[in-house]
């Protein structure tokens, strides 16, 4: 697993259980300077249809290809279980063909902020010109006091029009909430 990836595996996933607190927010207008900072391109298909639990993905980081496998607590709340299980190249290409084209490509950006990250993800493709930051939290508390920096905009965390498996399914939402 390269290092993009660990941060993100040694910082939650070991605390919580495979538990993922997070909120997520449209980005209008990008922060000065993001292009300095890490990034990858995510390519994910989905093999699952929106709105069934638990979802399913095929997921390649850069080098890296995992079988994701998410499950809500409750009406796509912030926080849910996560199991990554890392597959082969081959495997992967065959998720893919699996999903029928409901995909997402995006680049991603670790920017900090203080203790936590934003990861800043510009979508391409289908979604060009949706631009999304998601915060991962070790607590629900840290969740529910976190402070949005002022670039970030509307939050669409509850807002399943914007989870990547109905983006994938359904293409760009009309209106936020």
């Amino acid at each position: 697993m390269d290092s993009f990836r660990a941060v993100r595996y040694n910082s939650f996933m070991a605390e919580s259980g495979f538990t993922e607190i997070e909120r997520k927010f449209l980005i209008e207008h990008l922060p000065c300077g993001y292009e300095g900072y890490p990034s990858e391109i995510i390519d994910q298909t989905y093999l699952s249809r929106p709105g069934y639990e638990p979802t399913l993905r095929a997921r390649r980081y850069g080098e890296d290809h995992v079988l994701t496998v998410k499950n809500r607590n409750g009406d796509n709340d912030l926080y849910c279980r996560e199991v990554e299980i890392p597959i082969e190249e081959s495997q992967y290409e065959q998720l893919c063909e699996m999903g029928e084209g409901r995909r997402v490509r995006k680049r991603r950006y670790r920017i900090p902020l203080g203790s936590l990250t934003v990861e800043l993800d510009i979508f391409m493709d289908k979604l060009d010109g949706l631009t999304l930051a998601e915060v991962e939290f070790p607590s629900r508390e840290m969740a529910a006091s976190f402070e949005p920096p002022e670039w970030f905009g509307t939050e669409v965390t509850r807002d399943r029009n914007y989870s990547n498996n109905y983006l994938a399914s359904r293409g760009m939402p009309r209106n936020p909430q």
